[in-house]
């Protein structure tokens, strides 16, 4: 039978804006650049909205593929379909450019809901152009004080303050970073009771100080570019995070199995060690039952009733009553661990085996063939 050369692996939409962020998805130099309409791209998040999923993608792990930017794709996942789907994700709820079929960079600006000209007349509605910022004023949570800007041209309810400028349009990019970096300052200036609010007034007291003009561009680009790089880490530690998390597991099942470290074809099977287990448990039966005969024996001495260890069944004990052993005596011997355990050897045998599968506890071999094998308790 031909090996399986693929693995199919579901995983959330976080995640794959975790790896767009990160820069681990990587486009290939062969693939046609971003082809859809924008209603197909609402059309997509709306689906999402609904529960269906985003359906399959296929990612390929080769280090020498050429990228479109140039660079290589080591330590990336291709992606050789999906590339549409995954661009209107990146162009849509990460804000990111996407490059045209005519090769333009763009972003993508969609909207679900949309008003009428009759209902803009009847509400007297006023229509804000692109790139006006937008801050929130109501929300005990996080939403009260923070910063948007307009991607269209919209609308907005009581909620939103507006900051537009047509005169000074240089000067919204360092006002955005500006207030986003007053964050809690704009919060402790709301008032009222149970659920304090921002207002107008106070927005527009809010002191920003505003450098040459020269400067601004420079802090703006700079700023940006210290942005995307702290989102890239954030990215790389939530992708280094969940795979740490999968990984745990995995040891621990190779451990079980005895799959981390190379097996010495000399070591003792199970099943000696168990019969080497019940010898012993035998012997002393048989060694207690002979001291006793001899003490009933013995003419004219004070009758004296041996101390018998009542032996418990595994319905009697705790899921975890091995382990708990090893957690109170630190790591012992499968020998002594029987002995403690008051558990018959059949018993005791399938307790052992539940527990180490279930985690509770795990074979050390030591460092070296000659190291004694002792059993220990899992954290």
């Amino acid at each position: 039978m031909a090996t399986q050369r693929y693995s199919v692996t579901p995983h959330p939409i976080d995640t794959l804006l975790t790896w767009v962020k990160s820069g681990e998805i990587a486009i290939p130099e062969i693939q046609r650049p971003f082809v859809w309409e924008a209603t197909k791209v609402r059309n997509l998040l709306d689906s999402l909205y609904q529960g269906f999923p985003v359906g399959y993608l296929i990612a390929w792990r080769n280090p020498t593929v050429k990228l479109k930017d140039g660079t290589t794709s080591a330590g990336k996942r291709i992606l050789i379909d999906g590339q549409q789907r995954v661009t209107a994700l990146m162009a849509s709820l990460l804000g990111m450019e996407v490059l045209t079929k005519d090769y333009a960079s763009v972003r993508i600006r969609i909207a679900n809901e949309f008003v009428t000209e009759i209902g803009i007349k009847a509400g007297r509605l006023r229509i804000f152009p692109e790139g006006t910022l937008l801050v929130a004023m109501y929300g005990e949570g996080k939403t009260r004080g923070q910063v948007s800007e307009l991607g269209i041209a919209a609308t907005i309810n009581q909620a939103c303050a507006a900051i537009h400028s047509p005169k000074e349009l240089h000067l919204m990019p360092f006002i955005k970073i500006a207030l986003k970096a007053n964050y809690l300052e704009m919060r402790q200036l709301a008032e009222g009771g149970n659920q304090p609010n921002l207002n107008l007034s106070k927005i527009k007291d809010f002191p920003i100080r505003v450098p040459p003009k020269d400067e601004v561009f420079e802090i703006c680009d700079q700023v940006e570019s210290l942005f995307s790089l702290a989102d890239q880490l954030e990215a790389k530690l939530t992708a280094a995070r969940k795979f740490v998390d999968r990984l745990t597991p995995a040891l621990l099942a190779k451990a079980f199995r005895g799959e981390l470290v190379p097996q010495d074809p000399n070591d003792e099977p199970a099943s000696m060690l168990l019969e080497r287990i019940l010898a012993v448990r035998q012997a002393d039966s048989a060694r207690g039952k002979t001291i006793r005969s001899r003490r009933s024996g013995t003419k004219g001495s004070r009758t004296k009733t041996a101390s018998i260890t009542n032996m418990l069944k595994r319905d009697q004990i705790a899921q975890n009553h091995l382990s708990s052993i090893l957690m109170e005596c630190g790591p012992l011997s499968a020998e002594a661990l029987l002995s403690a355990s008051q558990l018959e050897i059949d018993d005791f045998y399938d307790q052992l085996r539940d527990e180490e599968a279930n985690g509770f506890l795990r074979e050390n071999r030591g460092d070296s063939s000659k190291s004694p094998r002792v059993l220990e308790h899992v954290v």
